[in-house]
């Protein structure tokens, strides 16, 4: 039984009246929405909703409230043609200066969609409630109080036919949108207009719906190009939508409109400021007229300050605090309207509602605030708005530490994550002041500002990242029994064999982005080094040494029926790849080595170079007992975060999610002890007569590494007889990771040349990562 009896009356069918129903449908007996316009069955635009032609943005948070409210509606989303968008990989984003939004997998995702099926779905939804009526055509013209005009008791309103009736309810929600008329409501039965604020950003919008060409390569499902300031205040947004359709909605501020004509629309697409978006219109067919608008003023009507407020009355939604659609705020903020509906129901006392509109009102603002103040600030600096923000306001007073914040968020993936999940509301910004972001700000903050590593302006369009489960749908996992033991591996492709050894502390999954790449043309096999991931473990810590790993990769060569390989390895797997092509050339056909100097080179190092010889300390350290184990694990094995944040020039290089999957595969029983026993076991790896090597091999070195020295491979061509080397720009130990594109590029020039026999040393390239440099004598 509803804690309510009687009627509640929503005014107005938009989005945010209907997540007003849904609230209201487990509160009262009937719900009756009432509506000015004729509601279509369809998704298609309607009359009295100008702004579902144009691009919609849903937050991560009003996705999740949508689910929340109507079990299953993402997945009905879905079924309807809306294309999930992960908010990072997917979305092709440049805001600020010239530098592109990484593109890794964030698994905070949001719909591409019309607005229009997001509204059809959610009022289909809400028919599943049979208390919840619907009535269009009806325009309500005032509110009916009773004799002491305290209490809103009826709405007046008046059918297309003429017919004016008086509508009684025990709860009037006006949710009629920015063309709401509660202030001249409020005013008629004797109370007094409210305060109101507004900030007119003079933006205008242009869209236009296009059929997505079937020849037109891209990786992206939308694209956003923000503006430049007052030189060029163009921007744009193209998602994809239902139907297999581009929905582009261009912005512009001031006397830059995008225009109406076919000539002019483009000519706009082309004057942004990245011609991505220009080039992917020049192949698609428009499938719509161009559609302008420009109702997009900030207006926040502040009715909880009233002196005097009627019962049973609530204005909600933009009827109440309506934002500028650049931001992306305003399905959102109505949902979190909602649910702020549903717990003022929910704490107020059941059947009655003296005392519940007002309260409701109460918390609405402070609902509203937050999203206020935050669209306000960033309209500030517009240079069409004149409105500037009280220095003693919050956002102004941290205003500095959020520069810092979002300085930090460019370099540091993981500090990027939380910044987008506030952003997207899923987080408090009171998460800006947590422990680990405080210490990465800090460590920012702390280094002048002259002396800090800018992030590289890169007109390159970043490419998109794969998730795990995307990787692993072309990839089999496997197992094959050698030297005693059970060694996995992952595999792709067919033809000559590609065997890929990992280092420290990492696992198959540091190959992830060449695999795919060299199965084109090859049988790739990523390993698991025995101790590492899904591989076993043994014990006994000499079951460790360099004998017993080369026997592995022997034992998979002659497992898998080959007789020979392209054999390549980084760090600890680059170590054994060098060990390997010396002890049986006759099976390494091409070797591959990166960051992991010759052993006879580094043997030299580590006891005439000082500088070498003081980068080497984890060496010793890691051959110690349980210590090591002990460091590694500690605060959530936060020395493998480091590594791979810390420790990496390209700073997007590991998402978050990446380096979670490398503490788990560390994290399992036995594997620390086991990666660490390389170390301890191989005291004599380096202690050895070393003949010339006749493979033809490559070496790609990443030149930030902090740990071995570029020196380190100079000295090399005294080791073997056909070499190349290249070396990475923005690129420290973790080759493969940090340059994937150019190290894929490299690597399959590498292979799939058949001239073997000039030694590259000096080699010229158009790639402006590539360092050429001559070889100083010994």
């Amino acid at each position: 039984m509803a804690p309510y009896s009687g009627q509640a009356i929503v005014i107005g069918g938009s989005i945010s009246g209907l997540l007003s129903a849904r609230i209201l449908a487990d509160h009262f007996e009937q719900v009756l929405i009432l509506e000015r316009d004729i509601t279509p069955k369809e998704p298609v635009p309607r009359k009295g909703v100008p702004q579902s032609f144009h691009g919609h943005m849903l937050l991560a948070q009003g996705v999740r409230i949508l689910d929340q409210l109507f079990p299953g509606f993402c997945e009905q989303l879905k079924a309807r043609g809306a294309t999930e968008i992960d908010l990072l990989a997917d979305y092709l984003a440049q805001t600020d200066g010239d530098i592109w939004l990484p593109r890794f997998q964030s698994g905070i995702c949001t719909y591409g969609c019309t607005r229009s099926l997001v509204e059809t779905l959610i009022r289909e939804r809400l028919c599943e409630f049979p208390q919840v009526l619907f009535e269009d055509k009806q325009q309500v013209l005032g509110l009916a109080t009773d004799p002491s005009r305290k209490a809103v008791v009826a709405v007046n309103s008046r059918s297309r036919d003429g017919l004016e009736q008086q509508i009684p309810a025990q709860l009037v929600v006006d949710a009629s949108g920015r063309g709401s008329k509660a202030p001249q409501w409020l005013q008629f039965i004797g109370f007094d207009k409210p305060e109101e604020i507004t900030i007119d950003p003079v933006l205008t919008y242009g869209s236009r719906v296009y059929q997505v060409p079937d020849s037109f390569e891209h990786d992206w499902k939308a694209i956003l190009l923000g503006p430049q300031g007052a030189d060029n205040p163009r921007s744009a947004i193209l998602i994809t939508v239902e139907d297999n359709r581009w929905l582009v909605t261009f912005g512009g501020h001031g006397e830059i409109q995008p225009p109406q004509e076919e000539d002019g629309f483009l000519d706009f697409a082309r004057q942004l400021r990245n011609p991505v978006l220009y080039e992917a219109l020049l192949a698609a067919e428009p499938l719509s007229s161009i559609y302008r608008y420009k109702g997009t003023v900030n207006r926040r009507r502040y009715f909880e300050k009233l002196s005097r407020w009627p019962e049973n009355f609530i204005v909600i939604g933009d009827a109440a605090c309506a934002f500028n659609p650049t931001h992306g705020k305003g399905i959102t903020n109505a949902a979190l309207s909602a649910l702020c509906l549903r717990q003022t129901l929910d704490s107020h006392s059941p059947h009655t509602l003296k005392g519940l509109s007002l309260a409701f009102q109460n918390q609405l603002a402070t609902v509203n605030e937050e999203t206020w103040s935050e669209v306000l600030e960033r309209d500030s600096h517009l240079h069409t708005v004149e409105y500037q923000p009280s220095s003693w306001s919050l956002n102004q007073l941290l205003r500095p530490f959020l520069l810092e914040v979002f300085g930090a968020a460019q370099s540091n993936p993981q500090v990027f994550q939380k910044v987008l999940e506030i952003l997207h509301q899923l987080r408090p910004k009171s998460s800006l002041f947590e422990q680990d972001l405080l210490l990465e700000v800090a460590k920012q903050a702390v280094i002048p500002k002259s002396l800090r590593k800018s992030i590289q302006k890169d007109h390159t369009i970043p490419k998109r990242i794969q998730s795990i489960q995307e990787l692993e749908q072309n990839l089999q996992h496997r197992y094959i029994y050698t030297n005693g033991i059970r060694l996995h591996y992952v595999t792709q492709g067919e033809g000559p064999l590609v065997i890929l050894l990992h280092g420290f502390p990492e696992f198959w999954y540091s190959w992830r982005h060449q695999i795919s790449e060299l199965a084109q043309n090859f049988k790739v096999v990523a390993l698991d080094l025995r101790g590492y991931n899904d591989s076993d473990k043994p014990k006994d810590a000499n079951a460790y040494h360099i004998i017993e790993l080369m026997k592995d990769v022997q034992g998979v060569i002659k497992g898998l029926g080959y007789d020979h390989c392209v054999l390549a390895g980084h760090d600890w797997g680059g170590a054994i790849a060098w060990n390997f092509a010396h002890r049986y050339p006759e099976m390494v056909r091409k070797l591959v080595v990166m960051n992991m100097p010759h052993p006879a080179v580094f043997s030299k190092a580590l006891t005439s170079n000082p500088q070498q010889m003081l980068k080497s300390w984890y060496i010793p350290f890691f051959q110690l007992p349980l210590i090591p184990e002990l460091l590694m694990q500690a605060e959530d094995y936060r020395a493998i975060t480091s590594t791979f944040s810390d420790g990496v020039s390209n700073k997007h290089a590991f998402s978050p999610k990446d380096i979670e999957i490398f503490k788990d595969a560390a994290a399992k029983r036995g594997a620390l002890s086991a990666m660490l026993n390389y170390y301890r076991s191989n005291s004599d790896l380096f202690q050895q007569n070393w003949e010339t090597l006749e493979t033809p091999t490559l070496m790609l070195w990443g030149v930030d590494d902090a740990v071995l020295g570029k020196e380190l491979t100079f000295p090399t061509r005294n080791y073997v007889k056909q070499l190349q080397i290249k070396y990475l720009e923005n690129c420290s130990h973790w080759t493969q990771q940090e340059q994937p594109e150019l190290v894929n590029h490299y690597m399959k020039e590498f292979l799939l040349s058949d001239n073997d026999d000039a030694v590259h040393l000096n080699g010229a390239s158009t790639h402006q990562s590539l360092v050429s440099v001559g070889f100083p004598s010994e």
